[in-house]
């Protein structure tokens, strides 16, 4: 449910409303440009006796729009009470205390992490060595369109950054995953990486290599001073194969590294990725695989877009959204989708490896 103000009594009023039993956590994304006193609001739910996480956002998705201000909550019924993950570098201990129950189908795990947190991709690989494909994984990174790192995440223990946000949920859930980028140069190899940070490309200064390649291909020349508005368009790519690439976002320069939102392993495969505005939107429409099942009973459609894809499209966003909202009307008739524009996107239906995205959007029909 989308609100347009996000007063802390207007939102603990409505979710007052919305406490049937013990078994329900709420979720609770905020829109950047109106978050309301954290503490207070956290103090105040928690009078309430509930479950809840949540997270600040650059802004939010409801149906076929995007809302810069408000808040969307969500009443979800939980397998068990979310965790918080504190430790990204070593969560193992952490983890192990969720046991999945054993069912014929596969519940959801809801996943929120502070998306320019060091060692995200670290946590995602040690939450799926636990749990390997016994659940489906759905969420994404919160965070300020600033990329200033400050508390962005809501639990009942606290305001949190740096932190991730788990909770299993006993649900069913159908997602889907695409971006719609493509190669245009490569292979190269990322030679001396730290972490999200490129040191070297091919053994040279990373910005002066990526350089060369995305003039050879657009004719434009990049400056450090008006990076972020050449990267958007130029990501780096990862191979993954029978999918497509998994994308790093280059954000921002410093000397002659290079930054990316989620983490590049040192002698990672990349290649040079572009794409164009009909192509992001054709995939944004097909994220669900075409052989999915229509599901009429559906609880709740979640969305999680990346920002970069929104300042990418710019005045054709809106198209992304309707091709979006389409989408679920096929394959969950009457669905209203809801969600944010993200810092890093996180999904797992089925096999393959548990992955951080940058410029990706995910969405998942929970039934």
């Amino acid at each position: 449910m989308y609100l347009q103000k996000s007063y802390i009594s207007e939102i603990k009023s409505y979710i007052k409303n919305q406490i049937h039993d013990e078994s329900t956590t709420f979720l609770i994304l905020l829109a950047e440009k109106t978050v309301p006193n954290l503490t207070e609001l956290v103090k105040e739910l928690n009078s309430l006796n509930i479950s809840f996480i949540g997270g600040i956002f650059p802004s939010l998705i409801s149906g076929k729009v995007h809302h810069e201000t408000g808040v969307i909550i969500q009443s979800l019924s939980h397998a068990q009470k979310p965790i918080v993950v504190k430790d990204l570098e070593g969560p193992s201990n952490q983890l192990r205390s969720i046991s999945i129950p054993k069912t014929e189908d596969k519940l959801t795990q809801i996943v929120l992490v502070d998306g320019i947190a060091d060692h995200v991709s670290n946590f995602l690989f040690e939450m799926y060595n636990c749990f390997g494909n016994s659940v489906n994984y759905l969420g994404c990174g919160a965070g300020s369109i600033s990329l200033e790192s400050k508390p962005c995440l809501i639990t009942n223990e606290g305001v949190l950054k740096d932190a991730a946000l788990i909770c299993l949920l006993d649900m069913k859930s159908e997602l889907g995953v695409r971006h719609g980028w493509k190669n245009i140069e490569g292979p190269f190899v990322a030679t001396k990486t730290e972490g999200n940070t490129i040191h070297e490309l091919n053994w040279e200064p990373a910005f002066n290599f990526y350089k060369k390649l995305v003039q050879n291909h657009s004719g434009t020349e990049i400056g450090k001073d008006l990076f972020l508005n050449i990267s958007k368009s130029y990501p780096f790519g990862i191979y993954k194969e029978e999918s497509e690439f998994i994308v790093r976002d280059p954000i921002i320069v410093n000397g002659t590294s290079i930054t990316c939102i989620a983490d590049v392993p040192e002698n990672t495969i990349l290649y040079l990725l572009t794409s164009d505005k009909k192509a992001l939107i054709t995939a944004a429409g097909s994220t669900f695989k075409p052989n999915a099942p229509k599901i009429h009973k559906a609880h709740t459609g979640l969305v999680f877009d990346c920002i970069s894809r929104a300042l990418f499209l710019n005045q054709d966003f809106e198209k992304e959204l309707s091709a979006v909202y389409h989408s679920f009307q096929k394959y969950s008739p009457g669905i209203q989708p809801e969600g944010a524009l993200s810092l890093g996107e996180i999904a797992l239906n089925g096999r393959g490896n548990l992955e951080f995205f940058n410029k990706t959007l995910v969405t998942g029909i929970l039934y």
